[in-house]
């Protein structure tokens, strides 16, 4: 079972080129640091079903390890993935994830009052429907 932590959360972008009529027209980039240290991307369609699996992934932010990443080809993940959030996080996990929000920090220069890394937020407006 693949784990990883995430990385970055994009902001929801709508869906360019072909395909944008038989397909999502919205979509979320999810970036992830594997168990083995490589990087893994996916995109996840608020209007496909399996969004379900992915709303509290979402929600939970960066920093969050997350298991049960399926690959499609390359460095892509099936967004169809049964993906959860690692219940048992070990130590290595827990640098990681240290390691993740550190380099977020630096990258944005952003924090919360209370010295904490913001987590990013989604505008259910621009979901289905809004």
């Amino acid at each position: 079972m693949n784990r990883g932590v995430i990385t970055k959360i994009h902001n929801i972008k709508r869906a360019r080129g072909r395909g944008i009529n038989t397909f999502a027209s919205k979509f979320i980039r999810i970036t992830f640091k594997m168990e083995d240290g490589s990087w893994a991307k996916t995109d996840v369609c608020p209007e496909y079903r399996n969004y379900m699996n992915w709303a509290g992934i979402i929600k939970a932010g960066i920093g969050t390890v997350v298991q049960g990443l399926d690959f499609r080809r390359g460095k892509e993940i099936n967004a169809d993935s049964l993906v959860t959030i690692c219940p048992d996080v070990d130590l290595f996990e827990t640098k990681l994830n240290e390691q993740v929000v550190k380099d977020k920090e630096e990258e944005t220069g952003q924090q919360n009052m209370f010295g904490e890394e913001e987590k990013p937020t989604i505008n259910t407006g621009d979901m289905i429907g809004g």
